[in-house]
């Protein structure tokens, strides 16, 4: 993650471009390379300058050249190329779905602040919340011979092979966000439980009573079973009944901060149905920031006003400075996350730490303008 391209030669840049590509697993061995009349529209450089990119790269037998059918990814071992251009050890990966302003990018800035001051370079890999592509991206960091791998697992009821791998092979890593039950293996993550409960009782001592759950399909997500643990049990504490015709557990649009619109409007015309057949309902607590953004939608649709008819307190929400936060949320400290997984896995590297730490940290509750 070196942003300091600005007095390289463009046929540097180049080759820093393709040897990201590869590092990040957007190409893998036997993948055709970019010709050099695409690196030269591309990069706006002569045709000479790219080819002199691809001439490097094939010298340091990261790619291979046929003529007249183009340049490849090596298949030779690519931990043994990188060995050979000095981009071997103090490497660590990190697998995630994906990153935004809501939730991700602290998680990232404080892996890469610990990486940096620990002396690791930091290799990303999204996901896009797929098993395939988790797969491919942990093989790859394997094949790269990274010393320790951060992993965010995908949505899903099975363990992906790669993963159980890691762990069976004792790989220095950590899950973060998710636990996958069963595993051996290291976490760091919100108490979700806690933190859930903190959120519910806050819209209890508010007075509302008639509460709807709100979350994505619950295949195996330990976070979501986490949150709707808490939702339970601080109802329970309180000496509410849980209504299981309350909860909304099919909303399908919104996955790590990308929204389908076409699935978004049957989610809300689904909500509009749910809120019609049960007009007692006082409050949402949704265990993601998007699902909030359903609920308010949803109530101005429907004429109810927000906070006054309806209140809201999800997981997570963007905030500023300079306005006040449009929800009341549940904030997850992400960079002290981020930074305790790569602490734990610095530990197994150095052979200080165990393989298999837990570590739960607490969710923040900041007030907003949906209660």
């Amino acid at each position: 993650m070196n942003n300091d391209q600005g007095s390289q030669p463009m046929y540097l840049r180049i080759y820093d471009s393709i040897l990201a590509d590869i590092s990040s697993g957007k190409l893998s061995p036997g993948d055709r390379v970019p010709s050099e009349k695409e690196l030269s529209s591309r990069f706006s450089v002569s045709r000479i300058t790219s080819k002199h990119a691809l001439e490097l790269l094939a010298g340091n037998k990261i790619i291979e050249r046929f003529p007249g059918k183009g340049s490849f990814v090596a298949r030779q071992e690519i931990a043994a190329k990188m060995t050979d251009i000095g981009l071997s050890g103090k490497n660590i990966g990190l697998v995630l779905p994906d990153f935004s302003e809501t939730f991700g990018l602290g998680l990232l800035f404080g892996i890469e602040d610990r990486c940096r001051e620990l002396g690791y370079s930091l290799i990303l890999c999204r996901t896009l919340d797929r098993p395939e592509l988790e797969e491919k991206a942990i093989e790859h960091l394997r094949q790269m011979n990274v010393d320790g791998i951060i992993v965010l697992p995908v949505h899903g009821e099975n363990y992906n092979p790669s993963v159980l791998r890691l762990v069976l092979e004792h790989m220095p890593m950590s899950f973060v966000d998710r636990r996958l039950r069963g595993l051996a293996a290291s976490f760091v993550g919100t108490n979700n439980i806690e933190a859930a409960k903190i959120g519910v009782s806050h819209l209890i001592d508010l007075g509302r009573q008639r509460i709807a759950f709100v979350s994505s399909p619950i295949r195996d997500t330990s976070a979501i079973e986490e949150r709707r643990e808490g939702f339970v049990e601080a109802l329970a504490e309180h000496g509410l009944p849980l209504d299981t015709d309350l909860c909304m557990t099919y909303m399908d649009s919104f996955r790590y901060g990308i929204i389908s619109c076409e699935r978004a409007e049957a989610n809300l015309s689904q909500m509009r149905e749910h809120l019609a057949l049960h007009p007692d309902i006082d409050a949402v607590f949704s265990v993601e920031y998007e699902g909030a953004l359903l609920a308010r939608e949803t109530a101005r649709t429907m004429g109810l006003r927000v906070p006054e008819d309806i209140a809201i307190v999800c997981f997570d929400c963007p905030t500023n400075c300079y306005l006040p936060a449009p929800f009341t949320h549940l904030k997850q400290r992400e960079y002290e996350i981020g930074q305790k997984a790569l602490d734990i896995v610095h530990a197994q590297i150095s052979r200080d730490g165990q393989e298999n730490t837990k570590v739960h940290i607490p969710a923040d509750l900041i007030r907003g303008e949906s209660t």
